[in-house]
C-alpha cells in the first residue's frame, strides 16, 4: 500500500470526512482490520483566509508547497489537497515536488464522462466558479460549468467561509443552496457538482432529484485507488 499525503485544515471539518471516507475505503477493499497508510499536515485556515483577502495568492502558493513538500518528505507517495480551491496553485506546486498530486477536477471530470453528462452545475467559492482553472479541467472532460448568478454565488462564497467552514449548518441556509440548485437544473444542468468540500456536510441527494457529485468522496475514492494499485 502507497502512502497518501493530506493537506488538510481548508477547513478542518472537510479533513476528518475526508480521513473517514480514506479508512472505509481501504477497509471496504481490503477487509479485516486493514486502514489507510496516510500522512496529513493541517495548515492553519487563517493563513489562507487572511491572504485571500489581501489578494495576496503568492503567500497562499507558497503556505502549500511548503506543506506539500513536507509532506513528500515525511514519506507520502501521493499528495490530495483537501480542499477544491486550494487547487488553484496544483500545477505550481507539482513543479516543486516529485510525488504526484491527484486533482479533485480530474477525478470529478472522470466521473461525470462515464455518466455522460456534458452539462452539470458548479457550486463552490466564487474563486472555484469563477476562476477558469476548474472550469477548464472540468472542459477537459467534455463537461461544460454552469454556475450561478452573480448575486447566488456571492451567497454561496460568503456562506462557505462564514457558516460551513466555521461548523455552522443551518436550515434556511440549507434551504437557499437547495433552490440555487433547482434553478441550475431547471437550466439544464444534468448534475451538480458540489465543488466545496464542506457542501456535502450541508446538503444531501435525498432533498434534490438532481444527481449530486460530492468531490469529497470522488476525491478520497481516486486517492485510495492510487494508494492500492
Amino acid at each position: 500500500m502507497k502512502t497518501i499525503g493530506l493537506l488538510g485544515g481548508v477547513s478542518w471539518h472537510s479533513t476528518i470526512e475526508y480521513y473517514k471516507n480514506i479508512n472505509k475505503l481501504v477497509n471496504k477493499k481490503l477487509g479485516g482490520k486493514n486502514s489507510a497508510q496516510c500522512i496529513i499536515y493541517s495548515v492553519n485556515f487563517n493563513d489562507i483566509t487572511s491572504n485571500a483577502y489581501k489578494g495576496n495568492f503568492k503567500a497562499i502558493e507558497e503556505l502549500i508547497t511548503n506543506a506539500c513538500i513536507k509532506l513528500e518528505q515525511s514519506g507520502a507517495d501521493c499528495i490530495g489537497l483537501c480542499a477544491n480551491t486550494i487547487h488553484r496553485f496544483a500545477e505550481e506546486v507539482t513543479h516543486k515536488i516529485a510525488i504526484p498530486i491527484i486533482h479533485i477536477a480530474d477525478e470529478t471530470g472522470k466521473v461525470l464522462q462515464k455518466q455522460n453528462i456534458s452539462m452539470a452545475g458548479l457550486l463552490g467559492t466564487k474563486l472555484t466558479m469563477e476562476d477558469e482553472f476548474y472550469c477548464n479541467k472540468l472542459r477537459n472532460y467534455g463537461v461544460e460549468p454552469m454556475i450561478p448568478d452573480e448575486e447566488d454565488r456571492k451567497y454561496i462564497h460568503n456562506v462557505i467561509l462564514e457558516e460551513l467552514t466555521q461548523g455552522i449548518f443551518k436550515t434556511e441556509t440549507e434551504k437557499r443552496v437547495l433552490s440555487i440548485i433547482d434553478k441550475l437544473q431547471k437550466c439544464g444542468a444534468g448534475g451538480v457538482i458540489l465543488g466545496c468540500t464542506e457542501i456535502p456536510l450541508l446538503i444531501s441527494q435525498s432533498n434534490s432529484s438532481i444527481p449530486f457529485f460530492d468531490t469529497t468522496i470522488i476525491h478520497s475514492k481516486a486517492l485510495v485507488d492510487f494508494a492500492l494499485k
